[in-house]
C-alpha cells in the first residue's frame, strides 16, 4: 500500500493546539482548512480508487468500510492508536463528510470557527453551523470515529448514510 499524504496545517499553527491560537490565528487555520479541503478529500477517493461523481450515499458506504479496514493496517494504527497517517485519513474522511453536507443538505450549513466558550471541546476550531442549537466538528468527530473503530467500541457508522440522513434531517427540522 502506498503512502498516505499527512494532514500538515502551516507551520506556524502546527507548533501550538487549537486552544493556545489566538482568535486571528484560528481564523487562518479555518481559511487554510476549508482552501485545502477539496484538494484532501480528491486525494482520499484517489488513494481508495473511487469517483468522485458517485452518489453521496454510494461514496459514504464504500468509502466507509474500505477506511475502517484501513484503519487496522500499521501504515494507521501501531498498538490500537492512530498514527499521523490515521490521523489524516481520519480528518479527510471528515472533511468529506463535510463536503457532502455542504453540498446535500445546504440550508444555512456553513463554516464557523467556535469562539466562546472557552472551554467548549471544539473552541478555535472549524465547525459546521446550521443545525440549529447543534453544531458538528467533521474532522473532531471523524477522529473520533477512527479511534472508536480501533478499540472495537465503533463500527465506522459515523461515515455512513446514516450520519448524512441525521445531520440533514437537522437541518430540515430547523
Amino acid at each position: 500500500m502506498r503512502d498516505y499524504p499527512l494532514f500538515v496545517p502551516p507551520p506556524e499553527l502546527a507548533v501550538k493546539t487549537p486552544r493556545e491560537w489566538t482568535k486571528d490565528e484560528a481564523a487562518s487555520y479555518s481559511v487554510w482548512l476549508q482552501s485545502h479541503a477539496r484538494e484532501r478529500v480528491d486525494g482520499l477517493l484517489r488513494f481508495f480508487g473511487i469517483e468522485r461523481g458517485a452518489p453521496s450515499a454510494v461514496l459514504l458506504r464504500e468509502l466507509g468500510k474500505r477506511v475502517t479496514e484501513a484503519l487496522r493496517s500499521e501504515q494507521f494504527s501501531r498498538g490500537g492508536i492512530l498514527t499521523t497517517a490515521g490521523l489524516a485519513l481520519s480528518a479527510d474522511m471528515g472533511l468529506l463528510l463535510a463536503e457532502l453536507l455542504l453540498k446535500d443538505c445546504d440550508r444555512g450549513l456553513q463554516w464557523e470557527t467556535v469562539q466562546k466558550p472557552r472551554s467548549d471541546a471544539d473552541f478555535h476550531q472549524p465547525i459546521l453551523s446550521g443545525f440549529g442549537s447543534l453544531s458538528f466538528n467533521p474532522i473532531g468527530g471523524s477522529v473520533a470515529e477512527a479511534a472508536g473503530v480501533l478499540s472495537g467500541r465503533r463500527d465506522g457508522d459515523f461515515w455512513g448514510q446514516d450520519r448524512l440522513d441525521f445531520l440533514g434531517e437537522r437541518l430540515i427540522s430547523v
